[in-house]
């Protein structure tokens, strides 16, 4: 009858065998003698195949979300947006895209275009905004489209900057003119009230 200790053995020889299955280097063994040589590669791949599906799935949750909230973030943008955004967009709107990331990645050169053909708009920009715009405009169409969405974090930063001004002139102005018309035709119902009075 086997012993323990054979038994160990036989299912230590079994495990060897099975770990070191498929890897030709030398003796099967790793610089440490207990590791096949090809543990540390696959499990590197096992890796950096997670961290492509996550990126992939990030990737597709950014792009589903850009395509649904795209016409709102136009509407709620159109005053710092030039108007030839919209006008692609409806040209867009019977265009047939591979995927979600596709289009997302199409509208989004589109937005990237538009604003950022006007020099003005790229003069508002920090200068390293202005240099990722260079990098961005020096790319074959292609790639602008594949790398549009990791461009447009500057189209976020021009967006802040314009309302940052546009507040910026509405309170040196004192408010909007609407609001001072509003103050002065109050202030004339109340002249009258008080006349009458």
């Amino acid at each position: 009858a086997l012993e323990q200790a054979d038994l160990d053995a036989i299912k230590q020889m079994i495990q060897d065998a099975t770990s070191a299955k498929g890897d030709n280097k030398g003796d099967g063994k790793g610089d440490d003698g207990n590791k096949p040589d090809g543990n540390d590669d696959d499990v590197a791949k096992i890796k950096a195949d997670a961290e492509a599906k996550k990126n992939a799935e990030e990737q597709l949750k950014n792009a589903i979300a850009f395509n649904l909230s795209r016409d709102s973030f136009i509407e709620s943008n159109k005053k710092f947006i030039p108007e030839g955004v919209a006008t692609v967009f409806k040209a867009y709107a019977s265009r047939n895209f591979g995927n979600e990331i596709e289009q997302a990645d199409n509208y989004r050169k589109v937005i990237l275009d538009e604003i950022f053909g006007d020099q003005k708009n790229i003069d508002v920009l920090p200068e390293s905004m202005k240099s990722e715009i260079a990098r961005y405009k020096s790319l074959p169409e292609s790639d602008k489209i594949k790398q549009s969405g990791k461009y447009f974090v500057v189209v976020d930063t021009f967006l802040t900057i314009k309302k940052g001004m546009a507040q910026k002139e509405f309170n040196n102005a004192g408010g909007s003119s609407a609001t001072s018309a509003y103050a002065e035709r109050f202030a004339k119902l109340s002249d009258n009230f008080n006349n009458k009075g």
